[in-house]
């Protein structure tokens, strides 16, 4: 899963890399009900702070690279979620679609 603003103008913040990135991790762990642990995280910034991330997401930190994004095994993504509502997303869905065709 990559992280990026397509109309930002100026360099991401890092701790909203990193915030955004630790909310999709941990709604992946609470909708599948398992403490998923991704491979690894790719993050564009220098070196920094290695240690606490590692520790927080639980697998090595690539830094310099050319996205920001979390890297999971493929059969975490296939995991069911626990919360799953086929009612609710298709709500929330016509809604999204209806939204997006008035702003194009």
């Amino acid at each position: 899963m990559e992280f990026f603003y397509s109309e930002a103008k100026e360099p991401q913040p890092d701790v909203l890399v990193d915030l955004v990135l630790s909310w999709i991790l941990g709604v992946g762990r609470q909708g599948t009900n398992v403490h998923i642990t991704p491979l690894r995280i790719e993050l564009t910034r220098p070196v920094k702070h290695r240690g606490l991330l590692e520790c927080h997401f639980g697998c090595r930190v690539r830094f310099k690279a050319g996205r920001n994004a979390l890297i999971f095994r493929s059969g975490d993504l296939d995991r069911p979620f626990v919360t799953h509502n086929e009612e609710l997303l298709t709500i929330i869905g016509t809604h999204l679609e209806s939204h997006l065709k008035r702003e194009t």
